[in-house]
């Protein structure tokens, strides 16, 4: 609205400009004009006051100038002389009266233009004698008189209908600027008019935007209650989460104090692993010792029935061999010892097996609950699940180690 009322306030500056310009050019016109006419006015009275008979005769001289601006106005405003009433009769008359003029003053002269000029008047020779010239003289005279007065009114007359016309002329310019300005105010004002309608529009649109804005207004007002809630809600889950934060910082912390526990315990498992292979190989290694024993036993057992057989046959003999007798009964008796012994390194052989694999076995279930418990990153204790485990397993690992040994 305050745009709107500044751009009204500069059109009617605009306005009031461009009217003050239209009449000021005719007022002053005007009075250049009613100044001019003064002046000269002024000089033809003190030139009659001063000189007497010269001012009668200059004064012809003076209203022929403004005799030949009026006709020089006439000629070159046709269209201001058909407007005015009375304007065509002016050349007539103007024309007429210099005609009357010369006829009766035949010692004037008249330019190219048609206009008087100064009149030289001779006077009468004094050689003559004044009483036959009297009357003539004085008959003259007072024609001449009547003619000066009506000559005076006739110029008086015209130098009013030039001033009328000069006013009337400057009144026509001024009404041209007038219709011009007034034009140029007409498509100001069509301008103003459809700049008016769309502020018209635009200020239709603001309102449309300003009910918008007052019902999201009225909108966000019952949403604010809400608002301060929700902001309360989310004050207290900040705290909270900065609580549960510090609380998981903690238990981070705690589970990489635990995982760093947890790989140091995998490392020493990945030793027990390698002790584990080792111990794997070595028991493959006695396994393969056990094969070889078992050979070896079969030979002796093959070994011990030949010397069965030949105990048997010593047995026989005995008659005929007696001293031989007792060298086998040493070596059967030695061998029956040896094969004892390897009875009884086979059997140890086949403890210390079992014993391997039920190590195995337990070294085995402990990495894989220790990589439960990686996984998990909450494990359960250690040694209730280890001694739960063993109670368990150590039957069942017994029982294969039975079976091995037998």
């Amino acid at each position: 609205m305050k745009g709107l009322l500044e751009i009204g306030m500069e059109d009617g500056r605009l306005l009031l400009l461009k009217l003050g310009v239209a009449l000021a050019v005719p007022i002053a016109g005007y009075l250049v004009s009613h100044l001019n006419f003064q002046t000269s006015a002024d000089t033809v009275g003190n030139d009659e006051s001063a000189t007497g008979r010269r001012s009668i005769d200059a004064a012809p001289i003076g209203c022929g100038r403004d005799l030949k601006d009026g006709l020089l106005i006439l000629q070159n405003e046709e269209a201001i002389v058909n407007v005015v009433h009375g304007t065509s009769a002016a050349p007539a008359t103007i024309t007429a009266v210099t005609n009357n003029f010369t006829e009766q003053s035949p010692e004037n002269l008249v330019d190219e233009d048609g206009l008087l000029l100064q009149v030289v008047k001779q006077e009468p020779e004094r050689a003559g004698p004044r009483n036959s010239t009297g009357d003539k003289f004085e008959g003259k005279k007072v024609k001449t008189d009547a003619e000066i007065v009506y000559l005076r009114d006739l110029v008086q007359s015209l130098c009013d209908r030039i001033r009328s016309l000069d006013i009337q002329m400057l009144e026509y310019y001024g009404s041209k600027e007038q219709d011009a300005a007034i034009r140029e105010l007409e498509g100001e004002l069509k301008l103003n008019s459809v700049k008016a309608s769309r502020l018209s529009l635009k200020i239709e649109s603001l309102k449309n935007e300003n009910q918008r804005l007052k019902l999201q207004a009225s909108e966000y007002r019952k949403i604010a209650p809400e608002l301060d809630s929700a902001r309360v809600i989310i004050k207290h889950l900040k705290r909270r989460m900065s609580s549960v934060h510090v609380q998981a910082r903690e238990e981070i912390a705690f589970l990489e104090q635990k995982i760093r526990k947890l790989n140091d315990v995998e490392h020493k498992d990945s030793q027990e692993d390698v002790d584990l292979q080792n111990k794997l190989k070595r028991l493959k290694e006695l396994e393969d010792e056990a094969y070889e024993l078992g050979k070896e036993n079969s030979i002796l057992s093959q070994e011990n029935m030949e010397l069965a057989q030949r105990l048997a046959y010593a047995e026989t003999s005995i008659s005929t061999l007696e001293e031989p007798q007792a060298e086998v009964m040493e070596e059967v008796h030695q061998l029956g010892e040896a094969n004892d012994n390897l009875e009884k390194e086979i059997e140890q052989l086949q403890a210390d097996r079992c014993a391997d694999v039920e190590e195995l076995v337990y070294l085995r279930w402990l990495n894989a609950c220790l990589r439960y418990e990686l996984r998990q990153h909450q494990p359960p204790s250690e040694e209730i699940v280890c001694r739960g485990s063993k109670q368990v397993l150590e039957p069942n690992i017994r029982g294969e180690s039975q079976a091995a040994h037998t």
